[in-house]
């Protein structure tokens, strides 16, 4: 069966997702080359689209022990101090996403950024307390922010709802006198 591979698809919104996990014959060394470690982030190298290019995800429990696949670069940091979910947010922030999308090569269709280009981001780095406060908050605002998503579906099926009743009661009117008048 082979070595569990993290590919492009498995990146999802920060986090490694382990659907459709695919496997490849890897020798041992490869294998433990290949394997990031706890707390580690990979971000997409090589894609066609350019939204993908840079993005990273987080090595969590879950997905501890997993390879990666080549076109995934490999960021190890010191937890004492960078907070991965901080560098995460930092990596998604317009300021460092222009950074990764500006020296982007083409190359047959796929768009390439080298590890060279990763590492000399500009990333601002607050102190670690800090950066804890600003990872707290973002959680915070998304759980708002999902939140009003959710009620703002309950809205649009409630308002979808009494649409239709009141289409039905205009198309198909009943007790209103207007298919006894002959």
């Amino acid at each position: 069966m082979g070595e569990p591979v993290l590919l492009i698809l498995n990146l999802d919104n920060g986090r490694i997702n382990r659907q459709d996990l695919k496997f490849g014959p890897l020798s041992k060394r490869d294998a433990d080359d290949l394997r990031p470690r706890l707390g580690d982030v990979l971000m997409v190298r090589s894609n066609g689209s350019l939204d993908l290019v840079g993005r990273p995800a987080v090595v969590e429990p879950e997905s501890d022990g997993y390879c990666y696949a080549g076109y995934l670069v490999r960021v190890r940091t010191s937890v004492a101090h960078l907070d991965t979910r901080y560098l995460l947010l930092a990596l998604n922030s317009t300021h460092v996403r222009n950074q990764i999308e500006r020296p982007i090569r083409t190359t047959v269709g796929l768009k390439n950024v080298n590890a060279t280009e990763l590492s000399a981001l500009a990333v601002p780095i607050a102190p670690l307390a800090e950066q804890h406060r600003i990872v707290a908050t973002g959680d915070r605002l998304m759980a708002l922010c999902e939140r009003l998503e959710s009620q703002l579906t309950t809205g649009r099926t409630e308002s979808r709802r009494s649409l239709d009743a009141v289409l039905n009661e205009v198309l198909n009117p009943t007790g209103s006198g207007l298919n006894n008048e002959q």
